[in-house]
């Protein structure tokens, strides 16, 4: 029973008595099972370096890392990736469920890969579509190639009433000279 400080070699191994904080100048390793209610650490900190589990905080309690974790090996989560800030990915994203923008703004079909979008598509470069369904208007602002056959099967016209060709009936309309 020790009612004092207690030192080994004055600054190596040291307890302070009143408080029981414990300064240790060397390393200290440990092999079995430890718990630590609050650990702080100002140098480099290695745990479970000859492999093992490190649980951090108990199911449900929240761990938070003040600076910027870098993790050197894949992570798996077992839930829910929430993150508030830009997320920044450098490399292929792989998403094997369902992938979703906000809801319903952009959308693509694990299984099938058909893609809803909720807004308007901006094609910059050319494009190439082997089977096309429109189920609105198609606003084309440049010239138009159609290497094979267009099969229209409601009203078509040119320019509002230059070419019309009424679907039900066949009549057409030729506003100028044939």
């Amino acid at each position: 029973d020790v009612s004092g400080n207690f030192k080994i070699h004055t600054d190596k191994f040291q307890v302070t008595a009143t408080t029981g904080n414990t300064d240790i100048a060397g390393t200290l390793d440990v092999t079995g099972d430890t718990s630590v209610t609050t650990f702080d650490s100002t140098g480099e900190t290695s745990l479970a370096t000859g492999s093992g589990a490190v649980n951090i905080a108990s199911a449900g309690a929240m761990t938070t890392v003040k600076g910027t974790l870098n993790v050197d090996q894949a992570v798996t989560l077992d839930t829910t990736l929430d993150v508030s800030g830009a997320t920044v990915i450098d490399n292929t994203l792989d998403v094997s469920g369902n992938f979703k923008i906000h809801t319903d703004k952009f959308q693509v079909t694990a299984t099938s890969g058909n893609t809803a979008i909720a807004g308007t598509l901006d094609v910059i470069g050319d494009t190439t579509m082997t089977t096309t369904a429109i189920s609105s208007t198609l606003d084309v602002s440049g010239a138009t190639v159609i290497d094979n056959t267009m099969d229209v099967s409601g009203n078509f016209n040119i320019h509002t009433n230059k070419f019309q060709v009424t679907a039900t009936t066949g009549n057409t309309d030729i506003a100028g000279t044939l």
